[in-house]
């Protein structure tokens, strides 16, 4: 460069022959020149593409130690997460076997309380049906009830019918049989006897008393007076009318002298006389008792309604004319109502049953006890 610079400022001298030559050299030192520049020129493009080569490098490998680093961090949270998911894992399974035992131990109660619940329904039913089956023994062998006993044992039966279970098979046949001797055993019509007894009470006001009878003690009656003539004497104090009156009047008049004395015989003590305004309270008395039989006959007590249809037939036959029509239709029906009444059916009980149900009872409470 040098070189060149001088030789612009004292730029050689040659020949005229010498031109070509000279320019041949310029031609070269400018190709060198220019090849010199191209060079350096690819040279330090080359360097800056080596250098942004480099730099990149040196980009990806601080990125690389990053990524190492991170991968580095990554790894460690990794292996203490997966240390943690042991532990998790481990504390999930002691979990999981703690669960199953607990599972496996109410698995066990709930089928123990099952067992006991069955039981205890099983036990239930049978103290249900024991007690429908006391009942009906008691409505039968207490208050002659045969249609309540029957409704009970009805529903005892249903009862052993919808549990279904095989073992209650003999209780159930043993019920049954109890049903069908009940329902085939002769009863009495008890609202028939009270509506009968209602009438009699009606009727007791209208029936003669024994001394509104006074027959004579000859048992013959007066002559009537005789009828007045035909024709003749047609004066009422005619000596014939007066003599007939004359015999009437004494005849009437020896009978009621006879009557102020008078003898019977009786074979048994007569009743007491009674005033006309007692025979109210009579009545009344006789009204009250029939009607306390038909409450007693409504209410199934036969006991209380012969005891005063008895007092009601001794009043009657006491104080009132037997030979009436109307008092002696009154005493048959009243001795009828009381032979009605007396009758005791022969109502079956349901012992037999009673005592299986109390059988199983005790066995199947054994068994609950044993488990």
């Amino acid at each position: 460069m040098n070189e060149q610079t001088e030789r612009k400022k004292n730029p050689p001298r040659f020949f005229l022959p010498a031109a070509p030559l000279a320019v041949a050299v310029a031609l070269l030192a400018a190709a060198a020149a220019g090849w010199q520049w191209f060079d350096g020129r690819a040279a330090g493009d080359q360097r800056a593409a080596i250098a942004e080569k480099i730099a990149r490098q040196e980009n990806a490998l601080a990125a690389l130690h990053e990524s190492q680093a991170r991968l580095d961090a990554e790894s460690l949270s990794a292996s203490q997460w997966r240390a943690e998911m042991d532990a998790l894992r481990a504390e999930a399974a002691a979990q999981a076997a703690e669960a199953r035992r607990e599972t496996e131990a109410l698995a066990a109660a709930v089928e123990r309380l099952s067992l006991e619940a069955q039981s205890g329904r099983e036990l239930l039913l049978l103290d249900e049906v024991e007690h429908l089956l006391h009942f009906a023994a008691r409505r039968v062998a207490l208050a002659a009830d045969p249609d309540a006993a029957q409704a009970a044992l009805e529903i005892a039966e249903g009862r052993l019918r919808a549990s279904g279970d095989a073992g209650l098979y003999e209780a159930r046949r043993l019920v049954a049989e109890t049903l069908a001797q009940l329902r085939a055993a002769r009863r009495t019509d008890y609202g028939a006897l009270a509506i009968e007894l209602g009438a009699l009470a009606l009727t007791v006001d209208g029936l003669p008393l024994k001394h509104d009878f006074r027959p004579p003690a000859d048992g013959k009656t007066s002559p009537p007076p005789p009828p007045p003539a035909a024709g003749g004497e047609k004066s009422w104090w005619s000596a014939a009318r007066w003599r007939a009156a004359w015999r009437a009047f004494s005849a009437e008049l020896g009978a009621d002298l006879k009557d102020l004395i008078r003898i019977r015989k009786h074979e048994s003590a007569p009743g007491v006389l009674l005033a006309p305004e007692q025979r109210y309270f009579l009545v009344e008395n006789i009204r009250l008792l029939l009607l306390g039989a038909q409450q007693a006959v409504l209410r199934e007590r036969p006991q209380a309604a012969r005891q005063n249809l008895a007092h009601c037939e001794s009043l009657l036959r006491d104080y009132f004319y037997l030979p009436d029509a109307a008092v002696q239709a009154t005493l048959a029906a009243i001795a009828r109502i009381h032979a009605a009444t007396g009758v005791a059916p022969d109502y079956p009980l349901p012992d037999a049953a009673i005592a299986e149900l109390r059988r199983l009872r005790a066995e199947r409470g054994g068994a609950q006890a044993r488990r």
